[in-house]
């Protein structure tokens, strides 16, 4: 989904024109968008990180739910949470004492979004939810 934000002072054709110059290479940067929202989810939630690498996933555990372009903003904000679709996913692993164990993996019921702005080419940050200039 995409939105783009207009107002009075902020025409929606103006708007439109300003986010057409940057949505392709915004979509072409998704996946890294997705890995700095894994930095950001890592330190919020160790466990479930540390969980899922001990397996290596088939999946991804998060999505982006949004590509918005905020007012007086030329380049997009993702909008990323926990992945509706993630199946728990089990495999095995070694114990810190080496014995073999299942580890399974389930999200976090923690519904909250991470907001990643896009800063240019391969540049990303976490940002609150509203950047104004």
């Amino acid at each position: 989904m995409i939105y783009v934000e207009y107002d009075a002072a902020h025409p929606m054709d103006q708007q439109l024109s300003i986010a057409q110059i940057s949505v392709d290479s915004a979509f072409a940067d998704v996946s890294h968008a997705l890995a700095k929202a894994e930095e950001v989810s890592s330190a919020k939630y160790p466990a479930f990180w540390r969980q899922a690498r001990r397996i290596g996933l088939r999946q991804s555990p998060l999505a982006v739910f949004a590509v918005r372009y905020l007012i007086s903003e030329t380049l997009p904000m993702y909008e990323i949470s926990w992945n509706p679709s993630f199946e728990p996913e089990e495999g095995l692993d070694y114990s810190d004492e080496w014995i073999e164990e299942v580890v399974r993996v389930e999200l976090p019921e923690d519904l909250d979004f991470i907001h990643i702005a896009r800063m240019g080419n391969g540049q990303f940050q976490p940002v609150e939810r509203i950047r104004k200039k």
